[in-house]
């Protein structure tokens, strides 16, 4: 486990994700993929009608839809006054607001419906492997428990290619 100490380098703190046998590398690639995420941008009458008493504000909403379904709105605003001027930018400020405003919402949404867009893009999650914990214990449970040398190397020649739910599986019945 790694844990902050003041001697050694940040660099070295940090699990290295971009080596490909690291866990969090088949959960990375479960979130690859092309999603149907469709925006539509829209001027905020509703807030504009509200906000009437003043005259500068421009307003947004942003729909976001996954395939036809709407799974987040965001709101932007902007307000033209003397400290702001530049037309152009309050109205694209608002509107990028609306955007990201939807994105961050959308992401709340999103896992909630992570079975859905798992079948949209079209890989389930994988299985997650087994972990550092689980390998040393069965190591220590097959060199207790199996006498014939062969047969205990195959088993530990297999414990890699385990997931995390087999080798508490395993556990159990070794235990037993």
């Amino acid at each position: 486990m790694n844990t902050y100490t003041p001697t050694r380098p940040v660099h070295t703190q940090m699990p290295d994700v971009r080596n490909t046998n690291h866990p969090a590398r088949r959960l990375i690639q479960s979130c690859l993929g092309e999603y149907d995420l469709k925006a539509i941008v829209e001027e905020d009458i509703r807030t504009s009608a509200v906000m009437k008493h003043m005259p500068g504000l421009i307003s947004f909403v942003c729909t976001l839809k996954l395939k036809d379904r709407v799974i987040a709105q965001g709101y932007g605003s902007s307000v033209l006054n003397q400290n702001n001027r530049y037309v152009q930018r309050a109205v694209h400020s608002a509107m990028n607001s609306a955007v990201a405003d939807s994105v961050i919402r959308a992401t709340k949404v999103l896992g909630t419906l992570q079975d859905e867009v798992e079948a949209m893009v079209g890989a389930q999650m994988p299985p997650e492997p087994i972990s550092e914990p689980q390998k040393k214990y069965l190591r220590e449970l097959a060199v207790q428990q199996m006498n014939d040398d062969n047969e205990r190397e195959q088993f530990l020649s297999e414990l890699p290619e385990l997931t995390k739910r087999e080798a508490s599986q395993m556990i159990q019945n070794m235990k037993s």
